[in-house]
This record gives C-alpha cells, structure tokens and sequence, in this order.
C-alpha cells in the first residue's frame, strides 16, 4: 500500500512537470521580452541624449569659432584704430613743431635784429654829440653828418624788414593740409627779409665808421692847437 502511494506520487509529478515547465517558460520569455523592451528604450534614450551632446558640441564650437573671428576682428580694429592714432599724432606733433620752428625763427630774427638796432642807435647818438661839440668850434662837420643820416636811413631800412617779419601771419590751421606749405612759405620769407635786415645794418655800421673816421680827422688838428680836450674812446662794437 505504502509502495502505491509513491508510485502514484510519481506519476502525478511527471504529468504535473511539462505544464510546469510551460508556466515558467512563458514567465521566462515575458522578463526577456520586458528586458529587452526596456533595453531598446534606454539605448534610444542614450543615442538621443549622445545626438543632441553631438549637436551641442558643434553648437558650441561654432560659437566659439564665430566669437574668435569677431575678436579678432575687434582687435584688428582697435590696431588699426591706434595705427591711424599714431599716424595722426605724429602728423600733428609734425605741424606743429613746423609751425613752432616757424615762430621761433621769427622771434629770435626779430630779437636780434632789434639788439642790433638799438647798439647802432646809440652809437649813432653817441657820434651825432660828438658832431655837436665840434660844431660849435665853427669847423664845416658836413662829412660826418652826411654818413650818420645815411646810418639813420639804413636803420629805418632795417626796421620796415623787421616789421615784414613780426607782420607774417604764424596763426594758421596746423590741421590744413596746406600746413606744411604755409610754414616753409613762411620760412623764406623770415630768412628773406631777415637777410636785408641785416644788409641794411651792415650799411648803417659803417655808415657810422665812417662818420667816426671822418669825425676824427677833423678832432686831431683841433686837439693839437689845443681848441678840443683829449679824446675819450666811443664804443664802436656791434654786431649787425
């Protein structure tokens, strides 16, 4: 009896086995279905989420192309702006030491000139008392004062040139293009009237050398009979 049972036990589970092996096959191949549902979803999530990694990178290095053309064309510019700066500084600085050449040759004609005129004008004053004195001897002083209104001509000579000088315009626009033309324009005409100032004061010194000369002829017989005190030296040095 007892052997019966297990044998009947047995026949039960063989019967009971491929049916259970069918349940458990088909819960096997429903995970695996699962699975590989959700595997596909994710592996989609990651290309996606890789494509549109990809898509920023590329977003991004064209960003940063463009940006660095932009900057390099922003500093492009800016060179070129501090290039023409430069440019226009040096023009400027240029002009106006042009300009203050010109003027400093002017001034320092001028300053000269005007020395030059007031040596010989004392001198002229020196010789016309001395002219003066001798006058009242009653000797004939013609000569001698004949070459000091020629010294006094040639001073005045000197001094419209001198005016002509202080009358050139040095006020122009440094910023016109006609600058530079303007101050060597102005440079001629400085060293041209500068140059008759001086002949002209070249003239009046021996104009007044001569008027000494002719001054001292008449002195030395005068002096000798005792009609005239001993001479005392005039300042002759100038420097025309």
């Amino acid at each position: 009896m007892k052997n019966k049972i297990v044998v009947l036990s047995l026949i039960l589970s063989i019967i009971a086995l491929p049916a259970f092996a069918e349940d458990n096959s088909g819960t096997s191949k429903g995970v695996r279905e699962d699975y590989e549902a959700k595997k596909a979803e994710i592996q989609g999530r990651i290309k996606e989420n890789k494509d549109k990694l990809k898509e920023n990178r590329e977003i991004r290095k064209d960003e940063i192309k463009e940006n660095r053309e932009i900057r390099k064309e922003e500093v492009k510019d800016i060179r070129e702006d501090r290039r023409e700066d430069r440019q226009e500084d040096r023009k400027d600085r240029r002009e106006e030491a042009g300009e203050k050449s010109v003027k400093v040759r002017a001034d320092v004609a001028v300053r000269v000139l005007e020395a030059t005129i007031t040596r010989l004008e004392t001198l002229a004053t020196r010789i016309d008392s001395r002219i003066t004195k001798l006058g009242s001897t009653g000797t004939s002083t013609s000569e001698a004062t004949g070459f000091v209104a020629s010294a006094r001509t040639d001073i005045s000579t000197a001094k419209t040139h001198i005016a002509n000088i202080k009358g050139i315009d040095l006020s122009g626009d440094t910023a016109s293009s006609t600058a530079t033309s303007t101050n060597r324009v102005n440079r001629d005409k400085i060293k041209s009237e500068s140059k008759l100032a001086r002949e002209a004061l070249v003239s009046a010194k021996q104009n007044l050398m001569k008027a000494l000369n002719a001054i001292k002829r008449i002195e030395a017989p005068l002096r000798r009979e005792g009609k005239l005190p001993v001479a005392t030296s005039t300042a002759t040095t100038t420097t025309p």
